[in-house]
């Protein structure tokens, strides 16, 4: 059960960093055809992309040292909640990515 919740918790970085990538390849195109505004749409996501992986990380960072006891139950709540912010986020960041390039 151990390696289900390691493997999810590797999917978080890899999903959010996908995610950054395409938000960074749309501010790219939007620049060079020279719109501005798309531009500063697309940094403000990959912003707002970076902020949500730092909470992720203070998340497990602070399961991680808090001296609480840690059962596979708290395991999933955390996973869960950090999970469905990182799918969410990337969900949000990609939607409108693949909408300017178009």
């Amino acid at each position: 059960m151990s390696t289900i919740y390691i493997g999810l918790a590797l999917s978080e970085p890899i999903v959010l960093i996908i995610a950054l990538l395409r938000v960074f390849i749309c501010a790219y195109r939007s620049h060079r055809s020279r719109n501005l505004r798309f531009t500063v749409y697309s940094v403000l996501i990959a912003i707002s992309l970076i902020l949500v992986f730092c909470i992720i990380v203070a998340v497990w960072f602070g399961y991680a040292v808090s001296h609480s006891a840690k059962n596979p139950s708290t395991d999933l709540i955390v996973l869960a909640g950090t999970l469905s912010l990182a799918y969410i986020g990337s969900m949000l960041a990609w939607w409108p990515a693949s909408h300017m390039d178009n």
